[in-house]
Parts: C-alpha cells; sequence; structure tokens
C-alpha cells in the first residue's frame, strides 16, 4: 500500500518518508477498511473544506501513512486533528500523539512521538531558492552560501530553508521572523538551528538527509524537542 522511502523507529519517535501514487478511489477504499466510522466521520468533516484533487488525495494519505507509522490495526479508533494555527495532533486509541507532516510533490512525511516535541519539513532543491533566498536567509548565511558554487548553493540554501520550516513548526507559537529570530549553521558535523525571540534562545539539532525521488532531488529535514 505505502511505498515507503525511509523509515526509522526509536524509543522516543518514529519517522517515515512515503511516495503517495494511488488514485482517490483506492485511498477511500483503504480509508474505509482501516478506520472507525467515528474516525472517518471526522475526516469527513476535514475533506468537505477542501476543493483540489491533489489535496485530497495528501489528507487522505496522510491519515493512512500515520496509520501504518503507529502500527494501527483495521477499523482504527485514531484521528488527526488541528489547532487555530494549522498545528496537527494525532488522537490513538484515546491517547494524544505528538505529530508533524510535510508535504513535496508524491512524497510525505511524518514523524510521531509519544513525548517529545517533533518537526519535519521537506523541501525540493531548485532554481526556485535563489530567487527567494532573500525572505528567508540571514546575512550570514547568505554570505556562506554565496561562497559556493552554483548547484552546491542550492543545496544549502535549501537545506537552510528546510531547517527553518522544521525550527517553525517546533517552536509552535508562530509570530517568528525567519531572518531574525532562526539562525542555521551547517557544516561537517551536521546542521544545528537557534531560536531566538523573547531573550529566549533555544539550540536544536536538525537531521537532514539529501533525497532523490522520480529523478528530482528533495531535502528532509526532522528535529525533536523536549516537552
Amino acid at each position: 500500500m505505502l511505498s515507503e522511502l525511509i523509515l526509522i523507529k526509536k524509543n522516543d519517535f518514529s519517522f517515515i518518508l512515503a511516495g503517495n501514487y494511488l488514485n482517490t478511489e483506492r485511498l477511500e477504499q483503504l480509508i474505509n477498511l482501516k478506520f472507525s466510522e467515528k474516525s472517518i466521520n471526522v475526516l469527513r468533516e476535514q475533506l468537505r473544506k477542501i476543493k483540489a484533487e491533489s489535496r485530497l488525495r495528501e489528507k487522505l494519505f496522510s491519515w493512512l501513512v500515520l496509520h501504518a507509522l503507529l502500527g494501527a490495526t483495521n477499523n482504527a479508533d485514531l484521528i488527526i486533528k488541528y489547532d487555530n494555527n494549522g498545528k496537527p495532533t494525532a488522537v490513538f486509541e484515546g491517547k494524544k500523539i505528538n505529530i508533524s507532516l510535510s508535504h513535496k510533490k508524491e512524497l510525505l512525511a511524518v514523524i510521531s512521538s509519544n513525548n517529545k516535541t517533533v518537526a519535519t519539513d521537506i523541501e525540493m532543491i531548485s532554481e526556485k531558492i535563489l530567487r527567494i533566498k532573500q525572505k528567508f536567509a540571514n546575512k550570514k548565511e547568505l554570505f556562506f552560501a554565496e561562497n559556493l558554487k552554483e548547484e552546491n548553493r542550492k543545496e544549502i540554501l535549501t537545506k537552510i530553508w528546510s531547517a527553518k520550516e522544521t525550527l517553525f513548526k517546533l517552536w509552535e507559537k508562530g509570530n517568528l521572523d525567519f531572518r531574525e529570530n532562526l539562525n542555521v549553521c551547517i557544516d561537517s558535523q551536521g546542521t544545528v538551528g537557534n531560536i531566538n525571540f523573547n531573550e529566549k534562545n533555544i539550540e536544536v539539532k536538525i537531521k537532514q538527509k539529501e533525497i532523490e525521488a522520480e529523478n528530482r532531488k528533495f531535502i528532509l529535514s526532522w528535529a525533536l524537542n523536549s516537552n
């Protein structure tokens, strides 16, 4: 059912990257098989607000991938709900589970944890990043990227963008300026992000991986933070 590209299961979190190559009819059939009537009613209410076919497929697929990640059985009492800021949370058999979702093209990344705040993001490496870099990268990050060859520059800028999207989701409170409040450092040891807001300085280690799917390259990011 899932075109699984990456699966990680640890004591404090689970992570999956999957490809959605099913049509809407097949996705709906699987939803009816794997979720309880109560869960399906919640999903239907969410679907009523969606017009685009691509968004419908994304929504259905996200529920199915989370179902697989949590190891749920058929007729599962599992829902995804959203707060006023659009942040998702899962409720599985009455228990709250922290989750984060990210879609790009046919790919979906999902991370879950029972006891930690989690975040994930996926971005495609493309020329677009060179046009929008001023919107998210600060002077130090731009200087670092500009000293690289163009192909490497696109990769690094995409890593910075994806890392900052991950930090923004991890923060959960909104009101962050990507250039002023979020800083990213990338070196041979990996990626480290900092959230600076109202005299708070939170350092976050961000896992990043470059992947290739359908002849396109993507940057995948994920991070955890204690509640």
